[in-house]
């Protein structure tokens, strides 16, 4: 009896491995180790029959989530079809490209391109501009405070500054 429990604490109650020993052509020992575990356990012989209202609640849960993973199977199904078919027409337009051969585009689908570029090349001429006005601002301003300077040096007799 005592080798049983021990057995039983050792097999940590799994079905598994009652399983694994019946594929492996030991029914005999499988059974009887189901049979040991069931007298040592009561409440594994009554897991095996579960209680009408949580059993019912048990299986509409199974049931339902059964549901939800077939309509996810379904839904991954098409993508993965789709997906198939975008991955060989993929492939069918890559074998038609040849790098060789110039890419002619229309003006119509070309137009805006272009117009992005003379917009950016006008901006970059702009800020040119700007930078430029600025750098010779600060060059006037420069010299005009030194012409102040200068005056005022003059004005109050103290000589030329420079």
């Amino acid at each position: 009896m005592e080798r049983a429990a021990e057995e039983a604490r050792n097999a940590g109650g799994t079905a598994q491995r009652i399983e694994e020993w019946g594929k492996r052509g030991e029914p005999a020992a499988g059974e009887a180790q189901l049979q040991r575990l069931h007298a040592l356990d009561p409440l594994a012989a009554e897991s095996a029959h579960p209680p009408g209202r949580f059993y019912a609640a048990l299986q509409r849960r199974s049931d339902a989530l059964h549901g939800e993973q077939q309509a996810l199977h379904e839904k991954l199904e098409r993508w993965l079809a789709v997906f198939r078919n975008g991955k060989i027409n993929s492939r069918n337009l890559r074998q038609r490209e040849r790098p060789d051969r110039p890419l002619y585009v229309s003006r119509a689908r070309k137009q805006p391109e272009v117009d992005f570029v003379n917009e950016q090349q006008a901006a970059a001429k702009r800020s040119q501009r700007v930078a430029a006005s600025a750098a010779l601002a600060q060059a006037r301003i420069g010299r005009l405070q030194k012409a102040f300077t200068v005056i005022e040096h003059q004005a109050t007799g103290a000589g030329n500054p420079l």
